[in-house]
C-alpha cells in the first residue's frame, strides 16, 4: 500500500499553483520561475489580465518574502505569509478535440468525374 505525498505549500508554489489571499478577493496570484529570477504575478480573477508583478526575494517554509520598486526607484519590501493563503486554483484543460474525419466522395453523376470532400464532425 502506497501512500500518496502531500504537497507543502513551498512546493505548490515552486510548482506554479495559483493561489487567493485574504483580503484580496478579486486577484489571483502566482509565483513563476524564470531562469534565476522568482516573480510573484497578480492577475485580476476570471481573467488572463496581469495586474502586478514583483521579484520574490526568499521562498521559506512559512513565509515568501518580495519586493518592488515604484515609478522613482524606490525599493518597497513585502511579505506574505503562507496561513493566509485562501486557496489554491488549479486549471483543468478541456479534453482535446477529436480529430476532424475527412470522408472523399465521388460525384453521383456518371460520367463526371469531379470529387466533393466533406467533414464530418461527430462527437
Amino acid at each position: 500500500m502506497s501512500k500518496k505525498k502531500k504537497s507543502t505549500t513551498k512546493e505548490l508554489l515552486e510548482a506554479g499553483t495559483r493561489f487567493t489571499l485574504k483580503g484580496y478577493d478579486t486577484y489571483v496570484f502566482q509565483v513563476k520561475v524564470d531562469k534565476s529570477t522568482i516573480f510573484l504575478h497578480k492577475y485580476h480573477a476570471g481573467m488572463e489580465l496581469l495586474a502586478e508583478t514583483a521579484i520574490v526575494r526568499r521562498l521559506g517554509d512559512k513565509n515568501l518574502d518580495y519586493y518592488d520598486f515604484d515609478i522613482f526607484g524606490k525599493k518597497t519590501r513585502g511579505r506574505v505569509q503562507y496561513d493566509s493563503i485562501v486557496e489554491f486554483v488549479t486549471e483543468k484543460k478541456a479534453p482535446a478535440k477529436k480529430k476532424k474525419k475527412v470522408e472523399i466522395e465521388k460525384c453521383p453523376i456518371p460520367g463526371v468525374d469531379a470529387i466533393g470532400v466533406t467533414l464530418n464532425l461527430k462527437k
